[in-house]
């Protein structure tokens, strides 16, 4: 379900850091706000290790970049929908607690001004955990998983989702597209996008939220682009590998414990740890990010151009090197934006097809071909 929503981050002076969605309203497209929150807590409090997987695999996706709906990734609620329709499938949580309400969801004691409480800790054990929130650093962040998941679990999951052609339908003229739904529990035919660009993602999770409250299938991964989720099938198979390597170390006795001992949580708590570091870096200015290398504005490299590259290379120079405001100097160098524009037109190459990430797809007015 697409809310508007304002992002609020508060940063502690141990690190810590906490995000808020802030939002308008308590009802969005007939389907109540926060709905899909109170989904996925009744089917984590099924089981403390489906809590602990979810959080591993947030953390991941976070450290590996691979979790920014905006760069075409799958955003953490489709991570965690995706962790909790394996679970499904392996038996390990069932479909009924979909429709059971579960204790101070809403808030504790019913009181929608206070948090829930916190699931799989005991009441003591949370009081105390409040007190000393602000005491904890990275290493308590996956030390604090209740019942973790052990090596072999979290490399089943990534294998299954590395492999996942393996055993995702195949679409025909006869039977729609397919996705991933928690409601029906299974991968089932739905209905087809109203758009579908050359670079979209056949993948597909279901809102749970969107799917109870309206009959509607949304999908959670529409952002999601071929080359973004290549990648991350990729990095996926990269950490199942390791994770089964480490996991047959430890059956063989040359490792012990589960995955919070393992040397891929150890890298995880340092890619963590790299990622605080960049963030209390002095951002650049966004148009300045966007600028190419100095070097390659003011001459650019004659035996790396092409005779169809040369045109488009010449106006982002010229347009660069002009005294217009940055932002449309940047516009101007990538091809002329939407519709064209200067110095677009029909025989402009698109900059962004070249790149295979162009969203406008047949409507582009730009050139696809060379």
């Amino acid at each position: 379900m697409k809310v508007p929503i304002i992002i609020l981050k508060y940063t502690s002076s141990t690190g810590i850091e906490v995000e808020a969605d802030l939002s308008v309203g308590t009802v969005f497209e007939q389907t109540p706000k926060g709905f899909t929150d109170r989904l996925v807590r009744r089917l984590l409090a099924q089981s403390p290790k489906a809590l602990g997987i979810v959080r591993i695999v947030k953390l991941w996706a976070k450290v590996e970049k691979l979790n920014k709906a905006y760069d075409g990734y799958l955003n953490s609620l489709g991570w965690t929908l995706l962790v909790l329709a394996w679970l499904m499938i392996r038996g390990d949580i069932g479909l009924h607690c979909l429709y059971q309400e579960e204790a101070d969801e809403l808030g504790q004691g019913g009181d929608r001004t206070i948090l829930p409480p916190s699931l799989h800790v005991d009441p003591d054990e949370a009081a105390d955990e409040d007190e000393n929130e602000e005491e904890k650093g990275t290493d308590d962040i996956i030390e604090d998983l209740g019942e973790a998941p052990t090596a072999e679990d979290l490399s089943e999951f990534f294998r299954w989702v590395a492999e996942w052609e393996t055993w995702w339908p195949q679409a025909d003229e006869t039977s729609g597209p397919y996705g991933i739904s928690l409601v029906d529990g299974e991968v089932t035919t739905v209905p087809k996008p109203p758009k579908v660009y050359h670079d979209t993602s056949l993948f597909f999770i279901e809102d749970p939220g969107v799917r109870l409250s309206t009959e509607r299938s949304e999908n959670v991964a529409r952002a999601l682009k071929k080359g973004t989720w290549a990648t991350t099938v990729q990095r996926c198979l990269v950490a199942a590998n390791s994770l089964a390597k480490e996991a047959a170390e430890e059956k063989d006795g040359s490792e012990v414990g589960g995955a919070r001992e393992s040397r891929w949580c150890t890298e995880l708590k340092r890619g963590l740890e790299q990622l605080k570091e960049e963030s209390t870096l002095p951002a650049a200015a966004p148009w300045r990010a966007r600028q190419a290398p100095v070097g390659l504005l003011q001459r650019p490299p004659q035996a790396m151009v092409y005779p169809w590259q040369r045109n488009v290379l010449q106006q982002g120079h010229q347009a660069w090197n002009s005294n217009e405001p940055p932002w449309k100097r940047a516009r101007n160098f990538v091809g002329g934006g939407k519709g064209g524009g200067k110095p677009g037109g029909s025989d402009t190459l698109c900059r962004w097809w070249q790149r295979g990430q162009c969203w406008d797809g047949d409507r582009c007015k730009l050139r696809h071909s060379m």
